[in-house]
């Protein structure tokens, strides 16, 4: 019985093991009481998920994928909070810090520039696309979008950038016509042709345009819609949001 006893044990120990390894490969790290507030104030930006003490599924799976794209990026750290609701109840007391109930799991809550007793909560579709969408809006790190193309990203960064002058505004567009006649790929062309439709629309309309078009399109896409429609439209508020995370802190947050 002890021989059972102790072969049960060591089991168990290669299990959490192989749990941590994982935890490890996911990109993202895992906090408890102890931690939390040693990690999350030492980062500009913090995601961070409570969750049971061993999450699966789909929403989980989600997180996972952020977390890979977002792993290199070093102004922001992915990371897991496990509760445990019996035994020793792990965590239960960051759970109860921030109203979190255990029929709310998983939930999301962002930490701008430290601060913990404020976070920001993610109230949007579990998907990988809304989840990078909320952190770029509130926290300005850029994490991949797909149809976003990085090189697009940068000329709409310096295009609404706050210094930038009408002149140089065009001076920009020019430079995305002539990279978007260097592209061969007919997805990337599809897509870089939209950025400089964005660009001519804030030349003639205003930096407004960002924001009443965001609205349109967040119109359109709660409606029924084909697939392929709903998915064009989706690429297109992607791209919007890199013209919009360039903004000062304080406009964004007007927003919410």
């Amino acid at each position: 019985m002890r021989h059972l006893s102790s072969a049960v044990t060591l089991v168990v120990s290669m299990v959490l093991q192989m749990m941590s390894a994982l935890d490890a490969l996911s990109g993202s790290v895992v906090l408890d009481s102890f931690t939390f507030d040693k990690i999350v104030t030492k980062f500009k930006t913090s995601l961070v998920k409570f969750d049971i003490q061993y999450p699966y599924g789909e929403k989980h799976e989600e997180f996972e994928k952020v977390s890979q794209m977002a792993k290199s990026i070093g102004d922001i750290v992915m990371a897991e909070v496990g509760v445990q609701e019996f035994g020793e109840k792990q965590n239960m007391d960051l759970m109860n810090k921030y109203g979190i109930t255990k029929d709310d799991f998983p939930v999301l809550k962002l930490f701008i520039g430290g601060d913990v007793e404020n976070p920001i909560h993610f109230d949007d579709e579990f998907k990988s696309d809304p989840i990078i969408r909320f952190i770029r809006r509130h926290s300005g790190v850029r994490i991949p979008l797909e149809n976003c193309l990085p090189e697009f990203d940068d000329i709409s960064q310096r295009f609404m950038g706050p210094e930038t002058s009408d002149r140089q505004r065009r001076d920009l567009l020019n430079e995305s016509q002539q990279r978007l006649q260097e592209l061969t790929n007919s997805e990337h062309k599809k897509w870089a042709d939209v950025y400089i439709q964005f660009m001519t629309k804030v030349i003639e309309k205003g930096d407004q345009f960002i924001d009443s078009e965001t609205q349109r399109l967040n119109g359109i896409v709660s409606q029924k819609l084909a697939e392929n429609k709903r998915k064009e439209i989706k690429g297109k508020l992607n791209i919007l949001l890199s013209f919009a995370t360039n903004r000062p802190q304080n406009d964004l947050k007007s927003e919410l």
